[in-house]
């Protein structure tokens, strides 16, 4: 059974940047934008969530903040953070999903999680330059780091 995931304000507010596809430092952003439509058909609809009473719709980084505090402390962020970092959002997009990993990642450790992936990007990378696979990148998942801060 997995262990319910509480996350920091500030992961919440680097899970924003990335989710709405919101600039992440002075070069830009790191995934694609995603319209108030997007948003809430990504919560709504691909992850199940209801609605939270305390929605404003003010804007899409207010309300997916408020959608992110709502689901924390549940299996949900998990759920969420794995969907920030799906492949099929990064195919056929100047946006590297491996970027959005490693912006993650320092945030997640903090609060003593990690993103890591189901098999190593290298080994995904050279089993693709031998002819073994194509496709997209590999899956990410979430893990509850064991320790303390990975």
């Amino acid at each position: 059974m997995m262990t319910p995931l509480r996350i920091s304000r500030r992961t919440i507010d680097a899970l924003v940047k990335v989710i709405i596809g919101d600039r992440v430092d002075v070069n830009g952003s790191i995934a694609s934008y995603r319209s108030v439509a997007k948003l809430q058909e990504s919560f709504a609809e691909d992850l199940s969530s209801a609605v939270p009473a305390t929605l404003q719709r003010e804007s899409r980084s207010k309300d997916t903040a408020v959608w992110l505090r709502s689901l924390n402390g549940t299996n949900d962020p998990r759920r969420v953070i794995e969907a920030a970092v799906r492949p099929a959002d990064y195919e056929g997009s100047e946006y590297l999903i491996e970027d959005a990993v490693a912006y993650l990642n320092p945030f997640l450790a903090h609060d003593a999680s990690k993103m890591i992936a189901t098999f190593l990007v290298e080994s995904y990378l050279a089993q693709c330059d031998r002819g073994l696979l194509s496709g997209p990148s590999p899956p990410h998942n979430v893990e509850k780091a064991s320790g303390g801060a990975a």
